[in-house]
C-alpha cells in the first residue's frame, strides 16, 4: 500500500501537465512539448481508411486530397437512445495531441507516468453533449492517456 501510494506520488510530481482549450472545431494543446509557449491548434478531423485506421489527424485530414472518409466527431451529436459513433475517433485525435504536448516528458511515459490534463471551456460542447461534457470529454482524455482530468 505505502509502495503504491509512493508511486502516485511521484507520478504527480513528474507527470506532464497538458492544458486543453475545447471547441467543436479545433482543440488546443498546451504543454512541455509545445516550442516557444505556444499551442497545437488543429481541427477536429480524422480520416479513416477503408482498414478503419487513422491516416490524418487535424488540420492535415482536412486536405482535399487525403484518402480516407473525413470524419468530423462534432458534426452531429449523439442521441438519447444509442451509443456516440465518434468517441473512438476523438480518443485517437486526443491520443495524438497527448502525446504531441508532452514531448519533452517521454521518459515519463517509458515509466508508465500517464499526463495531468486540465480542460478548459468544455462549456462549449454542452449543448452538444446535453450537459455531459465533463462526464464525456472525462472518459475520453481518460482512454487517450490521462491519468487525472480536471476542468477549468
Amino acid at each position: 500500500m505505502l509502495n503504491t501510494l509512493l508511486r502516485a506520488s511521484l507520478a504527480r510530481r513528474i507527470a506532464p501537465r497538458i492544458t486543453v482549450t475545447v471547441d467543436p472545431d479545433r482543440f488546443q494543446f498546451e504543454g512541455p512539448g509545445v516550442r516557444d509557449g505556444s499551442a497545437l491548434e488543429a481541427a477536429t478531423a480524422l480520416r479513416v481508411g477503408h482498414d478503419l485506421k487513422v491516416g490524418s489527424i487535424g488540420d492535415e485530414a482536412l486536405a482535399p486530397a487525403a484518402p480516407g472518409v473525413l470524419i468530423r466527431p462534432f458534426e452531429e451529436p449523439p442521441r438519447l437512445d444509442a451509443p456516440w459513433l465518434h468517441e473512438e475517433p476523438l480518443i485517437h485525435y486526443c491520443r495524438y495531441y497527448l502525446m504531441l504536448a508532452s514531448a519533452r516528458h517521454a521518459r515519463s511515459f517509458h515509466f508508465g507516468v500517464r499526463p495531468i490534463v486540465t480542460i478548459h471551456k468544455a462549456h462549449t460542447l454542452r449543448s452538444f453533449f446535453r450537459g455531459r461534457e465533463t462526464e464525456i470529454l472525462d472518459r475520453v482524455f481518460r482512454a487517450a492517456g490521462a491519468s487525472v482530468v480536471t476542468f477549468a
